[in-house]
C-alpha cells in the first residue's frame, strides 16, 4: 500500500503586479527540494488579478511537470493588496506499510464531540473560549489539535474542519502542517498524540457500546 506523507511546506508572500506568481515562488523556493513527489498542493490566497492567478497556476504546473499529481487553489480576496501562498509537497512512504497503519476514518457528525471534549479536557479549556475572539498562546495548540484530529480520523475537507473551530481553510492547512511537522521533530509529541487520539476512540466506542445497550 502506498502512502502520501508530507514531506515539506513552504510559504511565500507576494505584493504588486504579479503578486499570486511571487508568492507562490518564494513558496517554491523553501520547498528546494522537489525531487520523488507524489503530489503537490497549492493554496493561493489574496487580492490577485486573474490574470495573475493564472499565471500563478501555470508556473505551479511548471514547477511540478507532468508526473506529479498538482492541487491548486485560488482565493481572490477584495481589497487586499497582497497574497500568500502555501505550497505542500508530498512523497510516497514505503510499499510495505501495513493496513493496520492507516486510521480508520469515522463518521464526522459521531466523533468530532469526542476530538473536542477530549483535547479540551486534556489541556484545561473550554471549547468556546477556542472559538472566541479572544485568542492567546494556551489556545493555540488544542486548536491546532482538533483541526488535526478531524483531518486524521474523518474524511472532513479543510471548509468542514474550519466550521469546526472557526478558521478559514488557509489556517486550517497551517495548522494541520505545523502539527505533523511537530511530530517529526519533538520526540515527546508523538506519544501525547497517540494518547489523546486512543482517549478518543475510546470514548467514541464507549458511546457507541452504551447507545447499543439501550435499543
Amino acid at each position: 500500500m502506498n502512502i502520501l506523507n508530507l514531506d515539506k511546506i513552504g510559504i511565500g508572500y507576494g505584493k504588486g503586479e504579479s503578486m499570486a506568481v511571487s508568492a507562490v515562488n518564494e513558496a517554491f523556493n523553501a520547498c528546494t527540494d522537489m525531487a520523488c513527489l507524489q503530489k503537490v498542493a497549492v493554496v493561493v490566497s489574496g487580492g490577485m488579478s486573474l490574470e495573475d492567478a493564472t499565471n500563478a497556476a501555470k508556473y505551479a504546473q511548471d514547477q511540478v511537470g507532468d508526473n506529479v499529481k498538482l492541487s491548486v487553489n485560488l482565493s481572490y480576496k477584495e481589497g487586499s493588496d497582497e497574497c500568500m501562498a502555501y505550497v505542500l509537497t508530498f512523497a510516497k512512504e514505503n510499499e510495505d506499510i501495513c493496513e493496520k497503519d492507516v486510521r480508520e476514518k469515522y463518521d464526522p457528525d459521531e466523533i468530532v464531540d469526542n476530538i473536542i471534549t477530549t483535547v479540551c479536557t486534556n489541556f484545561g479549556v473550554d471549547f468556546r473560549d477556542l472559538v472566541s475572539d479572544h485568542d492567546t498562546s494556551e489556545l493555540q495548540m488544542p486548536r491546532e489539535l482538533i483541526m488535526y484530529f478531524c483531518r486524521e480520523l474523518t474524511d472532513m475537507d479543510l471548509d468542514a474542519i474550519g466550521s469546526v473551530t472557526k478558521d478559514e481553510y488557509v489556517a486550517v492547512m497551517a495548522a494541520i502542517s505545523k502539527i505533523t511537522q511537530l511530530i517529526k521533530t519533538k520526540e515527546n509529541l508523538l506519544p501525547f498524540i497517540k494518547y489523546l487520539e486512543q482517549e478518543i476512540l475510546d470514548t467514541y466506542n464507549n458511546a457507541g457500546a452504551l447507545n447499543e445497550k439501550r435499543h
